[in-house]
Formats: C-alpha cells, structure tokens, sequence
C-alpha cells in the first residue's frame, strides 16, 4: 500500500509539471488524472467518477488574467485515491464514500493554488534577476533556475499528493467510523 500511495503521487507530481515544460497539454486535468490513479490503484470506474465529478465543480473557473483556479490535480488525485483505497475497509456505499473523499480532498486545491501563487511570486523574483544576469552577458543560471522551478513544481504536487494520502487513509477511516456509531 505505501508503494502505491509513492507511485501515485509520483506520477501526480510529473504531470503536475507538464503546466511548467511544456505549456499546457491538459494531461494534469481531471479527466486523465482521475482514470489514471484509478488505473495505478486497480480501479478505473471510481477514478473516472471523481474526475467527472471534480471537472464539473470547477468547469467554470477559468485561468483569465492573474486569476488561479484552484489546483486540481491534487483534489483529484487524492479523492480517487481515498476512495479507492478504503472502500474495502469502510462499509459506506461507494458514492457516499466519494463524496467524503472528494470533500476531504477539496481544501488541498486552495492550499495548491495559494503556493502556485507564492512560487510564480518567487519565478518574479528570479525572473528579475535573470534579465539583470543576462544584462550583464551572463546566461550561464538560466537552465539552472528553469530546473528549479520545475522541481518546485513537482515538489509542491507530491507533498499535496503524498502526505494526504498517506497520513489521511487512517484519519478519515476513524473519522467514518466513528460517525457511524
């Protein structure tokens, strides 16, 4: 199970940069994101209904202007992936379980959006010094500072991914437990 949870959280963050390499090809939206957790963890149909589901709360919510939606990929991945992964141990019906999952998962979209905004914050900054460098005729960081945002990037995607499915399976398990008391 822990190699599962890696895995998944692996592949979230390495779609996670497709945004930041090569300029937006969707493959981190719900839509493949869900099936594709859904297929890692042996169940394609629920993560193919919480990517559906996912998609329709935010279809509205468009990246216009300095507006950022919230993040996706983590609510997605790790909604498809709670449910997944517990229903066998929570005796809820599989659509219920869903929506808990899905609620549970949502606040980490707002927790990606506000670091999104503090990493393009921190792209500004060395943006700026970028042009100051290569004022200068120096060229020799601009690799370097591109890798780095993409490593914070896919950082930032599996920690939002890792630790609330690694950590959250337990805490939601008792939670649902203890409700139907």
């Amino acid at each position: 199970m822990p190699f599962d949870i890696l895995l998944v959280s692996l592949v979230a963050a390495v779609l996670a940069i497709d945004v930041r390499t090569i300029g937006g090809t969707m493959i981190s939206r719900p839509l493949v994101v869900g099936p594709l957790v859904g297929l890692l963890l042996g169940n394609i149909g629920i993560g193919l209904i919480v990517a559906i589901l996912v998609e329709l709360l935010w279809i509205g919510m468009l990246p216009v202007g300095a507006y950022l939606p919230v993040e996706t990929l983590p609510v997605t991945t790790v909604a498809a992936g709670l449910t997944i992964l517990l229903k066998d141990t929570i005796s809820l019906p599989q659509y219920s379980l869903i929506i808990f999952a899905l609620m549970a998962a949502i606040p980490l979209g707002y927790v990606g959006r506000w670091l999104e905004i503090h990493i393009r914050n921190l792209n500004s900054v060395l943006s700026a010094y970028l042009v100051r460098q290569a004022g200068k005729g120096d060229f020799s960081r601009i690799s370097l500072i591109q890798g780095l945002n993409v490593l914070i990037t896919f950082l930032k995607s599996f920690l939002l991914c890792f630790l609330p499915l690694y950590f959250g399976r337990g805490i939601l398990e008792n939670i649902v437990h203890s409700l139907l008391k």
